[in-house]
């Protein structure tokens, strides 16, 4: 396994290759600034300041058996050299768009899709990045942005925790849902896997479990200006007494209350799911697999699915591949439930 360095201008003109590499890491994110840093050898490094000049983009490919995989694809942001080496810091397009400002005010009531569209053509007016916007978010927004005002930060007011975006290559994707559902049977199907009856296709390194009453709400009031809204579970109170929350929001208070119980009645168990796979392709940031646990309690016992949110990857003598699942939260289930759930997997596996 090899892995070589492409470096373009800002004009996308390939200028050189680097071979001499003795060092690779890098972290892909989701809704967040990806990074990687290449370390080279300076023996055979000519023309450095021209090469490696801040805001060339550069690709480091993974290659293997004759072939070429893409690592990353991102822009040089600086290095730090020594006598002996010198170590290429990159980032990814969204700090690159961190430092792209709207020269013109926008107060405007559009689809988000309209918008994305409308503040690239403001920047590309300026400096041709070359980037482009895909995105399946129709939905209006009245927005006011000022002069001056990072994208960066205009993406992350968008997003609103609806939706998700990343930038791959010289396209920046804001969807609903970034990256493909691997949890259902089919050619993409992945699975991470801890089951105590196959210890041998363990694929989880590790897992957490967190239970904290401080998660659950099973009486709430809420305010909405002069309006009050109020909503309880006795159910859910007469098993764990009564745990009293407030809030605030606008618009209907007392529906949104009654949803607020109704997400917060039940224990919550929060999951944090170590993977353990070598293949830093399986699957990407953004993609929904399906994951499963069996340690043999009831407390460590999952069925579900979660969403990559970040990839590393670290070469050495040993090269080093890890994932980072988002955080699921499911409600504790009593062994009747349980036994359904696992009758239910089995059937699905024998269908697949």
């Amino acid at each position: 396994m090899t892995i070589i360095g492409y470096v373009y201008d800002r004009h996308n003109n390939l200028i050189w290759q680097l071979f001499d590499v003795v060092g690779f890491q890098c972290s892909w994110k989701l809704n967040d600034v990806s990074t990687g840093e290449l370390t080279i050898s300076n023996e055979n490094l000519l023309d450095a300041l021209l090469i490696l000049k801040e805001n060339n983009r550069i690709k480091v490919m993974e290659g293997q058996n004759g072939t070429e995989r893409l690592l990353i694809s991102w822009y040089m942001r600086g290095i730090e050299a020594t006598l002996k080496n010198t170590v290429i810091k990159i980032e990814d397009m969204i700090s690159f768009l961190d430092d792209k400002v709207l020269f013109n005010p926008m107060n405007y009531t559009w689809p988000i899709n309209t918008l994305l569209q409308q503040i690239l053509i403001q920047i590309n007016l300026r400096e041709q990045t070359e980037l482009t916007c895909i995105s399946d978010v129709s939905v209006s927004v009245t927005k006011k942005y000022e002069k001056w005002e990072t994208f960066a930060n205009v993406l992350k007011d968008l997003r609103e925790n609806a939706y998700e975006y990343v930038v791959r290559d010289t396209v920046l994707y804001f969807n609903h849902t970034i990256g493909i559902d691997r949890s259902v049977p089919s050619n993409d199907y992945y699975e991470f896997v801890r089951d105590i009856n196959s210890p041998l296709d363990r694929t989880i390194r590790d897992a957490k479990l967190v239970m904290d009453i401080k998660q659950m709400c099973n009486s709430c009031i809420g305010k909405d200006g002069n309006a009050y809204g109020y909503a309880e579970d006795l159910a859910s109170i007469q098993e764990f007494w009564r745990i009293e929350r407030s809030m605030t929001n606008s618009g209907n208070i007392q529906q949104a209350t009654q949803n607020y119980v109704k997400e917060r009645k039940d224990s919550i168990k929060e999951f944090d799911i170590s993977p353990n796979i070598p293949d830093f392709f399986a699957c990407d940031v953004g993609d929904v697999v399906r994951v499963y646990i069996n340690s043999g309690n009831d407390l460590m016992f999952y069925d579900g699915t979660m969403k990559v949110i970040e990839k590393s990857y670290t070469a050495g003598e040993m090269t080093k591949v890890t994932f980072k699942l988002w955080k699921s939260k499911v409600k504790t289930i009593d062994l009747a439930e349980k036994l359904r759930e696992i009758n239910r997997r089995v059937g699905k596996l024998e269908l697949q």
